[in-house]
């Protein structure tokens, strides 16, 4: 059971990307918007939208009167914070990152592509991941029939890089390069998961059902839960609280082992619950519920 400890990216950490910011024209004092205009603001790499007509209202300074932040522009969605927004890119997605500290895993989630390469030429890691998924391949009669399928998620848990410049590549050949978030930092170790430990989804879409018994449905996203079960000495019960009460307002990635992400047990989310009978006999049991971010 482990936890990565993420790094906030900003404009010191992120030192270049294919992707450009100029997703809409960067605001202008002497512009007149109409309703509906986008525009980008450089300064905090969010886009935002005109709710009137205005002239010479600055977006940061608006209060929502003339102004609403809609969400980051396209090269920073990856670190917004928020999974459904993904960056896009024509064949590939690339990012340098230099990060000040250690950085021993990487998730990235929300992928459309054929592969992730991340590599630290200081240290000379180099991993590329494939994201054909081929759970779902059990004979040579599915091999030719079943169309196919690509993994949406990627962990790296033995990244070694220390200060030094990380390179990520989401490749998609011909097609749409996706990533919804990238997550970097240090790994904190937990304990050991137990079996129990339960992947689940909290749904939001609205099903009901009329006076006929038919059924109505407006599909909505969901998003997915986990609830941790693991073991650790007693005497971590103090340091396992602080890592969970320090990221009780802060998304990360929780994860029971990277041999275990055909499971579904790594998720990009916040502590919903927390529960640690202390035990006399050295050995605590955990429950940790993290309901992921959307």
């Amino acid at each position: 059971m482990r936890v990565i400890y993420p790094i906030v990216v900003n404009d010191g950490i992120l030192s270049t990307s294919n992707l450009p910011e100029n997703d809409h024209p960067e605001w202008n004092s002497g512009t007149s918007y109409t309703a509906g205009d986008r525009v980008i603001i450089s300064a905090d790499h969010g886009v935002h939208e005109a709710v009137v007509d205005n002239l010479g209202n600055a977006p940061l300074d608006d209060d929502g009167t003339n102004w609403i932040r809609i969400g980051a522009t396209n090269r920073w969605k990856p670190f917004d914070g928020y999974l459904t927004d993904a960056a896009e890119g024509s064949g590939s997605i690339t990012y340098t990152l230099t990060p000040s500290g250690v950085v021993r895993g990487i998730a990235l989630f929300g992928l459309a592509g054929l592969s992730v390469r991340v590599r630290v030429a200081a240290t000379g890691y180099d991993r590329t991941v494939d994201l054909v998924d081929g759970t779902e391949v059990s004979d040579w009669f599915d091999f030719f029939s079943e169309p196919i399928k690509y993994d949406s998620e990627a962990l790296l848990a033995d990244v070694a890089c220390y200060g030094t410049s990380i390179e990520i590549t989401v490749d998609a050949g011909s097609g749409t390069a996706r990533v919804g978030q990238i997550v970097l930092g240090r790994i904190v170790n937990l304990g050991t998961t137990l079996d129990g430990t339960q992947p689940d989804f909290v749904s939001y879409s609205v099903k009901s059902r009329d006076d006929f018994g038919r059924a109505n449905l407006v599909r909505r996203d969901f998003a997915d839960t986990v609830t941790f079960r693991f073991a650790a000495p007693t005497e971590k019960q103090r340091q396992i609280k602080r890592v969970v009460t320090e990221l009780d307002a802060v998304p990360a990635v929780w994860f029971a082992g990277e041999a275990m992400e055909a499971f579904g047990v790594q998720i990009y989310g916040y502590p919903s619950n927390y529960d640690a009978p202390l035990s006399s006999d050295g050995t605590t049991f955990y429950t940790l519920e993290i309901e992921g971010a959307l």
